[in-house]
C-alpha cells in the first residue's frame, strides 16, 4: 500500500526550494556588485545591490 504525500507538504517543500533559489540568486548578485565596486563601477554596484535586495523573498 502506497500512502499519498500530504499535499500540503509538497507545497510547503516547492516554496521552500524556490525561496533558497531566490537567496542564492541574490547572493550571486551581490558578489557581482562587490566586484563591480572594486573596480570602481559605482553605479553598476548600485545597480547590483538594489538587484540583490529585490531578489531576496520577503
Amino acid at each position: 500500500m502506497v500512502i499519498p504525500e500530504n499535499p500540503i507538504s509538497s507545497i510547503a517543500g516547492r516554496e521552500i526550494v524556490r525561496r533558497q533559489e531566490r537567496i542564492r540568486s541574490a547572493d550571486e548578485a551581490a558578489i557581482r556588485a562587490g566586484q563591480r565596486s572594486a573596480s570602481g563601477d559605482l553605479e553598476g554596484a548600485r545597480a547590483g545591490y538594489s538587484k540583490a535586495l529585490d531578489t531576496l523573498p520577503e
